[in-house]
């Protein structure tokens, strides 16, 4: 047997005490090195006018909760003035900074616009004073904007960071005043299932940065941009995740007066053809006809940036496809923009299935945070309504994720009444929760389908998209779709709209946005009737002249999505021929061919072109579109140096704000005074509405702070036990009988 004899037990244990303490301070220490190992400290404080600071956690996600701490230094105010002309829209978009402190400021505002706007324009508005603003090399632009917000002198500059988030900063805005910028912007309008659409996003969803933090001198290119515009710090897969993570706050109802963050919005709407119905499906609006349109504002004058702004139009039916053309001319150069819209006459309610053609169905559904509140309500009655549109002849399977991932079977299942019910009763147990790993779970359901599969191959990806590392996400689906087609469906009332058109076409499938709960079943049956029913594909456009179209290579069509294509030419003159035709369905592989379809054909006389209106915006349109073709090749693999040069060609060439180029706009005259200190103070985004501002969980790659917390601890306990261990003498006594 064992026994401890202690000699002299009071003695040592005042000695522990003393010495205990020594080794507490020793411990925390220890801790507060890992911690700073974890999660390097910034490099300023977020406001330098404020004592607080916004340090990350090694592991959550910090939304800022302090209203006071954003609405004390600068208010902002928005207005959008768009004239709609066929099928573009060109966008007065004007951000108004007042400085309602009484200190000089900087304004640091990181917002969304439209993933395929092309910004053409900036100035900055000091009272009867304009100055315009200039594209340059975004480092040059950065530099010019540098020097002369530490000259004194009032400026802007404009960057991009991903195609739908911009950062606007203003330098030097006095105490009480107000200074606008002005942008100026073109995109193409959206059509689907027979309606015509523009979205302007007011607010965004936070994005979730996989990966650990990049510590400084480790990183790629040895350098770390820590500055002041979002919470989180750059990561090994996101490593400008601290440029993309702008603050959020919760919204204040205001006692009186305009909205927490004021929107108004104005549109003139010159259509073109004969209009059935407008509708703003998130807005009350203000509709009115003139002789040249319609004029339409929000009802309430302005509403808080809260959500997303839809305007819908819809036109008469028309059972035939229908195709346009439109043009416009810039430096003698020849710009056109071509649209062919597939028959209507088709609807989910009238749809009956090709039996012959079962499907492989995957559903990957986002049960992260950020998909907490009405999102997740969303997402479970979008998924539960597409599991009712399954056939006994289909398979089929569900993937969650949130930072990790699971699936409800092993491997696809048959699309049975039992199968389905349980299902049903999975999605129904779904919470949101947790961090956003998209990739794993992605890779999982590219895994489950077969590439020697008969039959159709479609994965529906439900999300918000609220990640950092969509380019990522992009080539694993380029790399590994085979024969399969993804579809996604975005979420909530501020999706990433970016990530999800993006991962829709290098999945050669579509984009579905449901933006509230009215929407889900109306939204998933539309879906469907696309997975289900006719498609034209091998399409092929005959120019009578040299032309450089985008997209190069013309994607198959689904019924109800238009195709789009935009070209510039050497002359318009002659005849263009476009030729393709309409499936009765589409199924694996590439679809060559048109099975059992009806083959069209259109010409158009380029000739006419002559005696029509031009269409300003084209040529941006056109070279936003090959910037944005571009940038795919660098995912595919090309030499990111080549395009990187051609893209900065083009963004000075047609005065576009690219990755690569930004709008600077600088006043000669020195506005603040040597001896004044210039505050920089970021603008919050407003929580999107039916949103929470929440911690979630970091990457599990990231090694959490609460374990380098109890490291210490267990640290400590273990120094002090081992001291007093060794001050112990053990006997042993052993029975020698």
């Amino acid at each position: 047997m064992f026994n401890i004899r202690r000699r002299d037990l009071g003695r040592h244990l005042e000695t522990l005490w003393s010495q205990g303490a020594g080794w507490l301070v020793l411990s925390l220490i220890a801790l507060l090195l890992n911690i700073l190992v974890a999660a390097p400290a910034r490099a300023d404080e977020i406001n330098s006018g404020n004592a607080n600071r916004y340090h990350p956690e090694a592991g959550q996600l910090l939304f800022v909760q302090d209203e006071n701490q954003f609405t004390n230094a600068i208010h902002i105010q928005t207005s959008a003035t768009v004239t709609v002309s066929g099928l573009v829209a060109e966008v007065w978009y004007q951000q108004t900074f007042v400085n309602e402190s009484d200190q000089w400021q900087e304004a640091v505002y990181v917002f969304p616009l439209p993933e395929n706007a092309a910004i053409n324009y900036m100035e900055i508005q000091i009272g009867e004073r304009k100055i315009v603003g200039e594209i340059k090399e975004k480092r040059e632009a950065q530099r010019i904007y540098q020097a002369a917000k530490t000259a004194g002198k009032k400026a802007a500059l404009l960057d991009q960071e991903r195609p739908n988030l911009f950062t606007q900063k203003v330098a030097n805005i006095a105490p009480g005043e107000t200074l606008a910028v002005q942008l100026r912007y073109v995109e193409q309008i959206g059509y689907s299932a027979g309606q015509f659409s523009w979205r302007l996003p007011t607010t965004l969803t936070p994005r979730y940065m996989p990966g650990p933090f990049l510590a400084a001198g480790h990183e790629q290119n040895s350098t770390i941009s820590i500055n002041k515009l979002g919470w989180s710090l750059p990561t090994t897969q996101v490593s400008d995740a601290d440029r993309i993570s702008p603050f959020m706050r919760n919204l204040v109802v205001p006692k009186k007066g305009l909205p927490d963050n004021p929107i108004s919005i104005d549109i003139h709407l010159a259509a073109g053809i004969p209009l059935a119905k407008i509708e703003s499906p998130y807005h009350q609006i203000a509709v009115n006809k003139d002789s040249q349109g319609h004029s339409i504002a929000l009802a309430a004058g302005a509403e808080s940036m809260d959500r997303d702004f839809v305007l819908q139009w819809r036109s008469a039916n028309n059972d035939t496809p229908a195709a346009a053309l439109f043009r416009e001319t810039l430096d003698n150069e020849d710009y056109l923009l071509l649209m062919l819209v597939p028959p209507t006459q088709t609807t989910a309610a009238e749809f009956k299935r090709n039996a012959a053609l079962p499907r492989d169905l995957i559903f990957i559904l986002d049960t992260s945070g950020s998909m907490a509140g009405t999102s997740m309500q969303q997402a479970r009655a979008g998924l539960k309504r597409a599991l009712q549109q399954l056939g006994p002849e289909d398979r089929f399977n569900i993937i969650e994720f949130d930072s990790s991932y699971s699936s409800l079977f092993a491997q696809l299942q048959p699309a049975d009444s039992y199968t389905v019910a349980e299902a049903q009763r999975w999605v129904d147990r779904l919470q949101a929760d947790g961090g956003t790993e998209m990739l794993p779970a992605l890779d999982a359901a590219l895994s489950q389908m077969q590439n020697d599969s008969s039959q159709l191959q479609q994965i529906i990806f439900i999300t918000d998209g609220a990640v950092g590392n969509e380019t990522e996400l992009f080539a694993r689906i380029q790399q590994k779709l085979n024969n399969s087609r993804l579809f996604t469906v975005g979420i909530g009332s501020a999706p990433n709209s970016y990530f999800m058109r993006k991962a829709a076409q290098f999945g050669r499938g579509t984009f579905t946005y449901i933006g509230n709960n009215h929407e889900v079943s109306k939204k998933m049956d539309e879906l469907f009737a696309k997975l289900d029913s006719a498609i034209g594909s091998n399409f092929h456009l005959e120019w009578p002249t040299s032309a450089e179209m985008w997209p190069n290579k013309i994607p198959d069509l689904y019924a109800g999505e238009p195709l789009v294509a935009v070209a510039k030419l050497d002359a318009v003159n002659g005849v263009v021929k476009l030729t393709g035709g309409f499936a009765t369905a589409v199924g694996g592989g590439d679809n060559s061919g048109v099975a059992g379809g009806e083959h069209w054909a259109r010409e158009f006389n380029l000739d006419e072109l002559q005696t029509l209106p031009q269409n300003p915006g084209i040529a941006s349109l056109w070279a936003r579109a090959k910037i944005s073709a571009l940038e795919d090749e660098k995912i595919a693999g090309r030499n990111p140096d080549e395009v990187r040069r051609e893209v900065v060609a083009l963004g000075l060439r047609h005065r576009l704000v690219t990755a690569y180029t930004s709008f600077v706009a600088q006043e000669k005259a020195v506005a603040r005074p040597f001896d004044n200190r210039l505050v920089s103070s970021p603008v919050a985004n407003l929580v999107a509405r039916g949103q929470q501002l929440q911690t979630v969980s970091y990457p599990k790659t990231a090694t959490p702070r609460w374990l380098y917390a109890l490291v210490g601890v267990l640290c400590f306990i273990a120094a002090a036990l081992y001291r007093f261990l060794s001050r112990c003498t053990l006997v042993v006594l052993t029975d020698r009988t």
